[in-house]
């Protein structure tokens, strides 16, 4: 009897040392930009590719697997151009996979801003055949764009399909709780 209150004792504090999604804490990621970040992600240096501005703010996992990234693109969209714009990163994400699964997707108001955002799992399959060889992938992407008069905010958590159940809650909560303060008026 002793040994199964031990084992069950054991069991039950190895389920609790193991949280059921990651710890969030608010941070401010950017100049005016609050998200809630994962602990377990680490604040990496931003990188600089050709052609592109660095992202704001690149939080990874020890191991490189998950990554939640805040990039701004410098195009110029209007409120009015949410639909179409949802069209266009909608139509960008299926080609970027063979399979999609839309978990999730809409047009939303955010502190006086449309967001568009996209929730989905995607794989790409092997191709012996193809062009240019393309490993196996799963992964699971919660993806959002908000719309500003300088240009749209990226925000995108993404992870192997694997880590899906452990990421998903979080995400959502991250993503749902960005806030954007607007920047101080210089007075003259």
């Amino acid at each position: 009897m002793k040994i199964v209150t031990l084992f069950c004792l054991l069991t039950v504090s190895i389920a609790h040392a193991q949280p059921s999604q990651p710890v969030l804490e608010r941070t401010e990621v950017a100049d005016q930009i609050i998200i809630q970040v994962p602990v377990e992600l680490k604040e990496q240096p931003p990188t600089i590719q050709r052609g592109t501005s660095p992202a704001l703010a690149i939080y990874v996992s020890d191991d490189q697997q998950t990554d939640l990234t805040i990039n701004k693109s410098t195009l110029r969209w209007s409120a009015a151009d949410a639909v179409l714009l949802s069209q266009f990163y909608k139509a960008n994400i299926l080609n970027l996979y063979d399979q999609v699964d839309m978990i999730k997707e809409g047009i939303r108001e955010m502190d006086g801003y449309q967001v568009i955002f996209f929730e989905y799992s995607g794989k790409i399959l092997e191709e012996p055949n193809a062009f240019m060889e393309a490993k196996k992938r799963f992964d699971y992407t919660y993806i959002q764009y908000v719309i500003q008069s300088d240009g749209v905010l990226i925000f995108r958590l993404s992870t192997p399909g694997i880590r899906q159940r452990y990421w998903q809650n979080a995400a959502r909560e991250i993503m749902e709780n960005v806030q954007i303060k607007e920047p101080k008026r210089k007075r003259n």
